[in-house]
């Protein structure tokens, strides 16, 4: 199994939009080879982050989302959002 796991560091009051917006992703959910989205949060008095755990049957099927049409046109078009003050993406290999 294989993991990417997102972290988005937002201003305060502003997490919930992100958490959100991922957890009503549904484009995400029908590609072969996923399992499963889960969301959480963390605050501080100065931001919030909101972790994304997205769940794939392996690594190939992770890299088969990342280069579909799918995927490249949801990010086409994106803007720069502001209250994002910063973000992180990594893969995880999970060992059985």
């Amino acid at each position: 199994m294989f993991l990417e796991l997102k972290q988005i560091t937002c201003v305060t009051g502003y997490g919930h939009v992100i958490a959100e917006r991922f957890s009503n992703a549904t484009v995400v959910r029908e590609q072969e080879g996923f399992v499963k989205l889960e969301v959480g949060q963390s605050s501080t008095p100065q931001n919030e982050t909101v972790f994304v755990f997205i769940y794939w049957t392996s690594k190939d099927a992770y890299l088969s989302w990342k280069k579909s049409d799918a995927h490249l046109s949801g990010h086409k078009n994106r803007t720069k959002d502001e209250n994002v003050l910063d973000h992180k993406s990594t893969g995880i290999e999970l060992q059985s």
